[in-house]
């Protein structure tokens, strides 16, 4: 017993604090945001087709998400289960660690300390590489420290299989592996297992499962390779050069770190003695042993929670190119641990409730806040209420009818009806099941998620971006093309003018597809559809203010017929 907690009430009080934060968050994402998210849409359709990675990343996450949908129902909740159950295990790898290094109150305090983070609240909404990537590294972690300290075979073959996993999300996965080779340097103890089997080993055993990867990556033409290296050429640019890139992006990517991490440095202020926070203690007398153990234990935290962000920011800083914020998401699972290890003699214990309330409120800041604010902003703009035909030109010049181009409209468009009227027309027209369903992206995504039949997604009739269709593939099955009207009532489609003639009672109306999709369906028989108005959804059984009185989106789509 340490602290007046055994470790059976350790595991207790861990377990219910990690089953109620996941199922709290499964229940609120579902009631405030009932879509799907914008990455949603294509890790979804590349775990579907279990390839070995993406046009973007490898394919790890994607197959994680997979395996539950395969027994979970196609309803918005099961989404959000796979997201919460990957944050979740994020969770039990950070305590399995802290517990190594700290005592069981602390370890515990390590861990639920960084729900107060937006990395680990509301960006988990989003389960995606980045979401992935947050258990792999906390497990790339956990193995390493074990592999060095316990020294046994197993836990060299676990670091193994956590690097391969760590790589198979993300290859910033090369970062934790430098940072893990620096930590093994600087440690005289670490550094003599350099000239054991133990590592090479795992390198090996790593190298042999990620082969496959690296197989389909040559023969898919390097595509996540090039994804990776395009995000650092002048063609990959998120935001407008700045007049000092080389200094502007640094800082910009380090603010993105501090601002989502700081409700956890906040969090633990309170717990500081501030005025002795600089002064060592004098009174401990440690033995030459436990000496050598803290430097080990400050090296491995030191090392590994901070080379990462410092590596990014070194290559911001010499190649003028901007880093996404979220892109540093992973960084900081040891950030608790860290804060409790290196100020554990400068923390006041009496002010535990207090620590506990503020905590509280970032955790529901963060998560509640993010998500409700949608409900609190207002119309674009009130003189689009004296004219519908004002309304819809104004809409559609600043691009706002198109939910995958404004993320506030998301939890609104109506996914599953868009899905449910595709298979109802499909059906209807006597073609059994949808097996492909192509265009732009997440209308695509949409309907292979929320469909019974769960088609197979021909990503912007690309064949580089779904590397299971083929022609001949198409060619035998055909498809159905999805592409958003965003001007449909204006006259114009991507610059394209429609062709509409007038009938009796109704106007008839031709939309013309996107010029690019059909040049990529040169040659085959289309059968042009009638577009489908997307009701914005009610959230909480009412209409929120961003979306009452803006047109309901319209979707183009049409029927690629077989040729065989």
């Amino acid at each position: 017993m340490e602290n007046g907690i055994s470790n059976n009430r350790a595991k207790i009080i861990i377990c219910a604090f990690i089953l109620t934060l996941a199922s709290c968050l499964t229940v609120l994402y579902s009631l405030l945001h009932p879509n799907l998210q914008l990455d949603a849409a294509e890790i979804l359709f590349w775990g579907q087709e279990w390839q070995w990675g993406g046009y973007k990343h490898p394919s790890l996450p994607a197959w994680f998400l997979q395996a539950f949908l395969l027994i979970l129902p196609n309803k918005i909740y099961s989404y959000y289960i796979v997201g919460q159950v990957a944050l979740a295990a994020t969770f039990f790898f950070v305590w399995a660690l802290a517990r190594e290094i700290l005592e069981n109150k602390q370890a515990i305090l390590a861990t639920v300390i960084l729900a107060g983070a937006i990395f680990y609240s509301f960006y988990s909404l989003t389960y995606n590489a980045n979401t992935f990537s947050l258990l792999a590294w906390s497990a790339f972690n956990f193995c390493l420290w074990k592999a060095l300290n316990d020294k046994r075979d197993r836990w060299w073959l676990a670091l193994a299989i956590a690097a391969s996993a760590a790589l198979l999300s993300k290859y910033a996965a090369i970062l934790i592996f430098i940072s893990a080779f620096i930590t093994m340097l600087i440690v005289p103890e670490w550094r003599r297992m350099l000239k054991t089997y133990k590592p090479y080993m795992a390198i090996g055993i790593s190298i042999i499962i990620t082969m496959p990867h690296w197989v389909w990556v040559v023969e898919n033409n390097y595509t996540t390779i090039k994804y990776a290296a395009g995000q650092f050429s002048d063609k990959f640019e998120f935001v407008a050069k700045p007049s000092f890139p080389y200094i502007y992006f640094p800082l910009r990517f380090a603010y993105g770190q501090i601002y989502n991490m700081l409700p956890v440095i906040l969090s633990f202020s309170i717990l500081l003695k501030w005025r002795l926070i600089f002064q060592p203690n004098k009174n401990r007398v440690d033995s030459k042993h436990t000496q050598r153990r803290k430097k080990e234990t400050k090296v491995f935290l030191l090392v590994m929670g901070l080379m990462p962000c410092a590596i990014s920011l070194m290559i911001s800083m010499l190649l003028g190119k901007y880093l996404h914020s979220l892109w540093g998401m992973f960084y900081w699972n040891l950030a608790g641990i860290s804060l409790f290890y290196f100020f554990s003699d400068k923390i006041i214990w009496t002010r535990l409730r207090a620590f506990l309330t503020l905590w509280g409120f970032f955790v529901i800041a963060t998560t509640l806040g993010f998500l409700m604010i949608l409900f609190f902003v207002p119309t674009i703009n009130s003189e689009l209420e004296e004219g519908y035909d004002k309304k819809v030109k104004e809409i559609a010049e600043t691009r706002q009818s198109s939910p995958a181009r404004n993320r506030r409209l998301l939890p609104y468009f109506g996914g599953e009806y868009l899905a449910k009227a595709i298979e109802k027309e499909w059906r209807g027209k006597g073609y059994g099941g949808m097996e492909i369903v192509g265009g732009q992206q997440w209308l695509a995504g949409n309907v292979s998620f929320f469909s019974n039949d769960r088609p197979s997604v021909f990503e912007e009739l690309d064949f580089s971006k779904s590397a299971w269709i083929s022609g001949e593939v198409l060619a035998d099955k055909g498809a159905i093309v999805l592409w958003y009207l965003d001007g449909h009532l204006d006259g114009h489609l991507d610059g394209q003018p429609l062709e509409s003639n007038a009938g009796n009672d109704e106007q008839k109306t031709t939309y013309k597809m996107p010029a690019k999709y059909r040049q990529a369906l040169q040659g085959r028989k289309i059968e042009m559809q009638k577009p489908i108005v997307v009701p914005w959804r009610n959230v909480l059984g009412r209409q929120p203010n961003r979306v009452r009185g803006l047109p309901e989106p319209k979707v183009g789509w049409a029927i690629v017929l077989p040729q065989k």
